[in-house]
């Protein structure tokens, strides 16, 4: 059984692995390129995440025990949804 298949997630997910070529080369970058500094990426990462979640958190404050990994990663998936409201 596969790990998404334990995880009852909705149609769609999970049906498919992402395909990623290692070896193809990029090429060169079009235009003039600046380098920006890792605080206004980090700074901009927060703006993003914040906008998608409302600021929230997406799981439940508190602590919560599991007896594997798999029971651990499938409750927070499932939350992570609910949240989502999928």
């Amino acid at each position: 059984m596969h790990y998404h298949e334990s995880m009852k997630l909705p149609p769609g997910l999970g049906d498919t692995d992402s395909i990623v070529n290692l070896d193809e080369y990029i090429g060169l970058t079009v235009g003039n390129s600046k380098p920006v500094s890792p605080q206004k990426r980090y700074a901009a990462l927060l703006r993003i995440g914040r906008g998608l979640t409302g600021g929230r958190t997406s799981l439940p404050k508190g602590v919560f025990r599991f007896e594997t990994h798999e029971q651990s990663n499938a409750w927070e998936t499932q939350q992570i949804l609910k949240r989502a409201k999928l």
